[in-house]
């Protein structure tokens, strides 16, 4: 198995290699103590877009590609232990919240994160709401993880979900 990484923001992508839950790797790579989680493709290539809206001092992580169930495989639990702090940038969908309950539950270090203007970009760019049965079966299934209680508050108030990709949209600062 193996993960895609970049040591720092502006780093070039490595594949990280595991054998057995252990890093088995030719290629060299030194992470930082903190990483973030990014959970699609497109968005980890443009890594940087990510954060035009999210306050975070970028220079403190690693970054790590994390796709559907990928990255909840037990087989990378004692590597995602060995950072202090894990942040996860998953879609705002049934997919990335069970990705995350899934992590947090073994890695208390996990926090989700989500652009500050996540509700201008709901309401702008997301056309489709859900029936009161998604949201509430979404509430049903993650309520009972306080970190995720944001999140499903603005699902419950704007009856939507979003994929990631919407993040890198360029004026989405354009209020």
């Amino acid at each position: 198995a193996f993960l895609l990484v970049k040591e720092s923001i502006n780093d070039t992508i490595k594949t990280v290699f595991f054998d057995k839950g252990k890093i088995e790797q030719t290629d060299p790579v030194t992470l930082k103590k903190k990483a973030i989680i990014i959970e699609n493709l497109e968005n980890f290539g443009n890594t940087l877009a990510n954060f035009r809206n999210i306050n975070i001092d970028l220079s403190e992580y690693s970054f790590i590609f994390g796709s559907g169930n990928t990255i909840t495989n037990t087989m990378f639990n004692d590597f995602l232990m060995s950072f202090d702090e894990l942040l996860c940038l998953f879609d705002i969908d049934a997919g990335g919240l069970q990705m995350f309950n899934t992590l947090e539950k073994r890695h208390p270090q996990c926090q989700f994160i989500y652009p500050d203007n996540l509700l201008w970009i709901m309401d702008k760019y997301v056309a489709n709401s859900h029936g009161k049965e998604v949201v509430l079966a979404l509430n049903s299934k993650f309520g009972d993880n306080k970190k995720l209680h944001p999140i499903l508050t603005l699902i419950n108030k704007t009856q939507k979900t979003v994929e990631q990709e919407l993040y890198l949209i360029e004026d989405t600062n354009d209020e």
